[in-house]
């Protein structure tokens, strides 16, 4: 809910670049049919109702339903006049006698921030009640509203069309959320693989100079930006042919009759850079955080009593102590694919990957709000599912938490 209303509550016209590519933007002809195209676009993209069902505003009796009609160019420049003015009838006044005039490029007057030399060039006598604007009004919208409408259409599977496209957000979806969520997941899993061997290395050998160096590296590899890393790996380890440094396939691949096998082997060269960058400063936390766990099960007497039985530490940490102690584990896990989607903006636009987190940000670029609101939606169900299914697997593994439970 929060975040729709901050995405769609936001003042910037999704429709402008799309009516500004029609051409003859210097004609006052031109000004008049792209102002009546922006509203049937905002009527047909339900734009012209309220955000949410209530209103707070300081907007002095200005009635969120009748802004929320105006065209987003309109309705700034209300909003801007009416709170320097404490006055909304003056405001309204002013965009009449715009719309009416027959000044030449006179959609440029919405751009003025000062009522003063609106006014001035239409010989307007202003108002001012500038006190109002510290007087909050709370308006109530009804169920026609924005929100309640998207809230229809979720309930119905549909998230609605895209603005830049046209296309339903379903199908813009398609791909790009599986290779975000196949590149999360293989990322976790690869780094929890890879960070397990180095930790039981540093609690069987923390004193050593190999743990040492290797424990030095950790720490630098965690204040690497990831957009710095994805450079490095650039510059460093890109060979065309062997390590693809952009793109997803071979574009050959699409002209040869590959099977699935095939396709999966073209497609493995891509994704090594991008794995590694998912990977890097996962694996220097987990690697520090299971070594924390090893030592903290050192002061468990079950550890005591293993010694005392003649058991090596090797056997202990192998036998008893790596179990016990992935065991928290778990719930540090949950947290990774929120990061790993957040990471995945950077690397994805970096390696030119057609995934979410590109697509999210091609998105924000062009006011594309069905889209966004998807890709939050998508992301905070899985957050939301990798915490569930976090507990329920700690609560299986651990028999005091199923224990407390009953």
């Amino acid at each position: 809910m929060l975040a729709f209303i901050v995405i769609y509550g936001m003042n910037d016209d999704p429709f402008a670049n799309m009516v500004d590519e029609l051409g003859g933007s210097g004609s006052s002809n031109y000004n008049n049919s792209s102002t009546q195209i922006k509203e049937n676009l905002y009527r047909i993209a339900g734009l012209d109702k309220p955000v949410f069902y209530f209103t707070f505003s300081r907007l002095s009796a200005a009635k969120p339903r009748d802004l929320a009609k105006l065209p987003a160019n309109e309705r700034k420049a209300v909003e801007n006049w009416t709170y320097r003015l404490g006055n909304y009838r003056d405001a309204l006044a002013l965009k009449q006698l715009i719309l009416k005039s027959d000044i030449p490029d006179r959609q440029i007057l919405f751009e003025v921030i000062e009522p003063e030399l609106v006014a001035q060039n239409f010989n307007y006598k202003l108002s001012y009640f500038r006190y109002q604007n510290f007087i909050p009004n709370l308006y109530w919208n009804g169920l026609d509203n924005q929100y309640h409408s998207w809230l229809i259409n979720l309930k119905q599977g549909k998230l609605g069309t895209s603005f830049a496209s046209g296309l339903p957000v379903s199908t813009v979806l398609q791909g790009n959320v599986w290779l975000t969520l196949i590149m999360g997941i293989g990322g976790t899993i690869l780094s929890v693989l890879i960070a397990i061997p180095i930790a039981i290395f540093f609690f069987l050998h923390g004193n050593s100079i190999v743990a040492k160096i290797i424990d030095t590296l950790l720490q630098i590899l965690v204040v690497i930006p990831s957009f710095t890393m994805v450079i490095l790996l650039i510059m460093l380890f890109a060979v065309p042919g062997y390590l693809p440094s952009s793109g997803l396939l071979d574009p050959l691949a699409d002209s040869i009759n590959y099977s699935m096998f095939d396709r999966v082997v073209a497609t493995l060269p891509f994704l090594i850079l991008p794995s590694i960058a998912y990977t890097y400063d996962s694996i220097a936390v987990l690697s520090r955080f299971i070594n924390t766990l090893l030592h903290s099960q050192r002061e468990q007497k079950y550890y005591v009593v293993g010694l005392s039985k003649g058991l090596s530490i090797k056997e202990l940490t192998y036998t008893h102590l790596l179990s016990n102690a992935l065991l928290p584990l778990f719930a540090v896990l949950a947290r990774n694919f929120p990061l790993a989607f957040s990471g995945s903006i950077v690397i994805e636009t970096m390696f030119n990957l057609p995934g979410m987190g590109r697509l999210l940000l091609t998105s924000i670029s062009f006011n594309d709000y069905p889209v966004i609101m998807a890709c939050v939606l998508i992301t905070a169900f899985f957050s939301c599912f990798s915490y569930w299914l976090a507990n329920d697997i700690s609560e299986y593994a651990d028999p005091r938490l199923r224990s407390q439970k009953a």
